[in-house]
């Protein structure tokens, strides 16, 4: 039985998705496409080669989990006529697991 506590979390999350979201589309690694909004944040992720650092461009995109079950790397959001390729495992960064979080590469949108 959902707490209240759980209540007024999806209660807020749904504002703020509704606020900040964006309209956007899921593709699945096997082409199945649903319709969701996301929440995109930019984030740079250092990766060394050598003794040199490089800063990688990465997005990191919410979705709330009520509205896809279960992303997976490889998957693809699109939204503003970009395409957010899923890179890494998503995972659930909230304690009641309202929300995925995917690090993303920003591509431009080919279709």
């Amino acid at each position: 039985m959902p707490s209240p506590f759980d209540a007024s979390a999806a209660r807020t999350l749904q504002s703020v998705f509704a606020r900040f979201g964006t309209p956007a589309s899921y593709v699945s690694p096997d082409l199945v496409t649903t319709d969701c909004r996301i929440v995109v944040n930019s984030a740079d992720e250092v990766v060394a080669l050598g003794n040199v650092p490089i800063v990688a461009g990465r997005m990191i995109v919410e979705v709330r989990a009520s509205e896809i079950a279960a992303p997976s790397k490889g998957g693809a959001f699109i939204a503003d006529n970009r395409e957010f390729k899923i890179v890494g495992a998503p995972r659930h960064e909230d304690p009641s697991g309202l929300v995925w979080t995917c690090m993303c590469d920003p591509q431009p949108c080919l279709s």
